[in-house]
């Protein structure tokens, strides 16, 4: 889960329209407004095809990850549909990222789509 302050979860709401949940966190004395951004997209966007189960979570601890191009499509954020628990994103959402100036989040290379 993605936490945003109230000025970039209105940047996110607007690119991401309906592939998100934004729910408020509230916190006694936080004069603050911030949210949780929940990413709804969930995919089979893992290449797992005549892959062993041992070559799949050895490809995903490496962030040597093979994801399918196709499966992925319009989504610049999604969740795969096996390995849940975080999100994947395209070079798209990392300039998007950039473009907006919003800070606090670290990417790392996962694999490559094709």
């Amino acid at each position: 889960t993605l936490l945003a302050s109230s000025a970039a979860s209105d940047v996110y709401k607007r690119q991401l329209k309906d592939q998100i949940e934004v729910l408020p966190v509230n916190v006694v004395g936080n004069t603050s407004e911030y949210y949780f951004i929940n990413v709804l997209n969930t995919i089979k966007s893992l290449n797992t095809e005549s892959k062993s189960n041992e070559e799949i979570l050895m490809m995903v601890r490496e962030n040597n990850c093979v994801f399918n191009k196709k499966n992925i499509g319009p989504y610049i954020i999604f969740r795969d549909s096996i390995f849940d628990d975080g999100y994947y994103c395209t070079d798209e959402f990392i300039d998007f990222v950039k473009q907006n100036s919003i800070t606090g989040l670290k990417f790392t290379c996962a694999g490559i789509a094709e």
